[in-house]
């Protein structure tokens, strides 16, 4: 009984937060840098962010991925805000977390768990 109790709070909780309506946990990156093209791949479209490996980053040049799936955030007031695919721009610094397998090409080639728009 008790186990049953547990399940359905849980469930609960996933159901009424399925996504960020107000502030987010900004996640650590995997990339940071410039979007520099974005290519339309059908129902998605891929961004390529080009940067330095920092500290705190592992690739200088990716193609990410963004699916429907994929959370965009914007730094605003500095607080991270959900916003829309569509607002990924050429120029903008952004910095993004993979998801799922990575094709070891050069560029690098994944999907986008989330990716954060540094400068909106």
């Amino acid at each position: 009984m008790k186990k049953w109790l547990a399940i359905l709070i849980l469930l609960c909780i996933c159901c009424l937060a399925p996504g960020c309506s107000q502030a987010c946990i900004i996640a650590n990156p995997d990339i940071r840098g410039q979007i520099t093209s974005i290519e339309d791949r059908g129902e998605n479209k891929a961004v390529l962010i080009e940067g330095k490996v920092q500290a705190d980053t592992g690739y200088d040049k990716a193609w990410v991925t963004v699916t429907g799936s994929t959370i965009v955030l914007s730094q605003q007031s500095g607080e991270a805000i959900q916003v829309e695919a569509d607002e990924l721009k050429t120029g903008l610094q952004v910095q993004a977390v993979f998801t799922g397998p990575i094709m070891e090409s050069y560029p690098v080639q994944t999907e986008a768990e989330q990716i954060v728009i540094l400068n909106p």
